[in-house]
């Protein structure tokens, strides 16, 4: 094992565990009080004071705790909600004593205007702040999506099966074998009028060429085969299933890969001439000619989906290969099929040598690692968690700011204070009685405006 000196998380927990025994031992020294008479936030009325007990204030869930804390180890005639009310006015006496003293420091004059300072450190900040909450989410997505890296798919897939039986062709490749070339690039914006392709940057395109020979063995049963044979000749409806698997990275950096797939599903009718193609073919006949069959292009978003027809424009939306589709049988009786594309292919406009299929993908780009937390919540998300939040808690501080006249101007609240003060002195002495009649006699200040001003009153202070 390693020596103390070597092992640095047991260096922390023995300093952090010396630094505990430590302040238990000042504080058994200087004995526990017997009462906590006020919050030790309400203390210091300086403005640096008044930021801390603000920032306590806003920490989720902190102050409800300490209060639910205080009621329940306390002995009390209090209900929880008249504590809460007690606990209220005295945060809000606070404050009114902050604004008090600060009043007191600035030594305006009545009629003075107020000092360029005062309006730059209260109403300038706040705009400023307002300006960028509004238009930080625009900014930071602007931001992330220059950012962004191009995820295309490393491999692709293309699986073509007759209704649940085994597949007949399956073929995948390597796409990162194939990087869109820049005539490529350029062909592709020449084609497209709308701006789609001007979107993505050249690497955000990948052109895949897959063989028209299937990689596997066509390895069917004979009751599946015989099942088949009867599917084409009426007695069921056989489907001609294409289905593409694209895998791509999680993200930047990522080893995690995600499949997103798409799949198409043409019905051959009973006794077509299609299903008597495929027949023959089965039997030895020749190759089955399919026309405008397999879409060119595909849109991978960010959300792992491929899309054809409604996520692009003309001519790709349009752009189907046509294809030919034979069986094969060696001298050892092994059978596979191929689908080979007859069609010209897009890029090159000519017919393939190899009879390759091509496909052609349009890849979101992804945001970089740490921006993905931010990135998943999209520009709305942003707007609705952050902006509306905050603009919500801006309105409740300026909303209906005339009601709270009567409780927050106040000539001086040191009266008030020491009354809150008296209930807490008469709960800590025992004397319960005693608390909720000074509770009662608070409550009925507050609802009187009368007893309000009187207990205000500055000479009251003097008295």
């Amino acid at each position: 094992g390693r020596s103390f000196l070597e092992n640095t998380p047991i260096i922390v927990l023995y300093v952090s565990q010396i630094f505990y025994f430590v302040c238990s031992a000042a504080q058994i020294r200087a004995t526990f009080p017997s009462s906590v008479h006020q919050n030790a936030l309400w203390k210091s009325t300086s403005t640096l004071g008044y930021l801390t007990y603000s920032v306590y204030k806003v920490i989720p869930f902190l102050s409800e705790i300490r209060v639910l804390l205080d009621w329940t180890c306390s002995n009390t005639t209090l209900q929880l909600f008249a504590w809460l009310k007690l606990e209220d006015v005295r945060d809000q006496l606070f404050a009114t004593k902050h604004d008090l003293l600060a009043e007191k420091r600035a030594a305006r004059k009545v009629g003075d205007a107020r000092s360029f300072w005062s309006k730059a450190l209260t109403g300038y900040l706040i705009v400023l702040a307002l300006f960028i909450v509004i238009w930080l989410p625009l900014l930071l997505m602007t931001f992330i999506n220059e950012q962004a890296v191009s995820n295309p798919p490393v491999r692709i897939s293309l699986t073509v099966s007759l209704s649940s039986f085994e597949p007949i062709y399956y073929m995948d490749a390597l796409a990162t074998s194939f990087p869109l070339q820049p005539s490529e690039y350029d062909a592709l914006v020449a084609a497209d009028r709308t701006g789609f392709v001007k979107s993505f940057r050249q690497s955000d395109i990948q052109r895949v060429l897959l063989s028209p020979y299937s990689k596997t063995l066509w390895e069917i049963s004979p009751p599946s085969r015989a099942t088949l044979i009867s599917a084409l000749n009426g007695s069921d409806v056989v489907s001609l299933i294409c289905r593409w698997d694209f895998e791509r990275h999680a993200g930047e950096d990522s080893q995690v890969a995600t499949m997103t797939s798409a799949q198409l599903r043409y019905p051959i009718p009973r006794n077509s001439s299609l299903a008597q193609a495929l027949l023959a073919a089965m039997m030895g006949g020749p190759a089955v000619p399919l026309d405008m069959v397999l879409p060119t292009f595909f849109s991978l978003d960010h959300t792992d989906t491929a899309r054809l027809e409604d996520a692009m424009p003309r001519p790709f939306s349009t752009q189907f290969a046509s294809i030919n589709i034979s069986h094969i049988v060696d001298s050892s009786e092994r059978e596979w099929w191929s689908i080979a594309q007859t069609s010209p292919h897009f890029l090159s406009n000519a017919p393939s040598a190899s009879n390759n299929l091509e496909f052609i993908t349009f890849n979101d780009p992804v945001a970089p690692s740490m921006f993905v937390a931010v990135s998943s919540y999209g520009i709305v998300g942003l707007y609705v968690s952050v902006v509306l939040v905050i603009g919500r808690f801006l309105r409740m501080y300026f909303d209906k700011a005339s009601h709270r006249i009567m409780f927050e101007n106040l000539p001086q609240v040191e009266t008030l204070a020491s009354l809150c003060d008296a209930i807490q002195n008469a709960r800590d002495s025992g004397e319960l009685r005693l608390e909720e009649e000074l509770y009662q006699l608070l409550v009925e200040i507050y609802r009187s405006t009368e007893a309000l001003i009187v207990w205000t009153d500055v000479k009251l202070k003097e008295e």
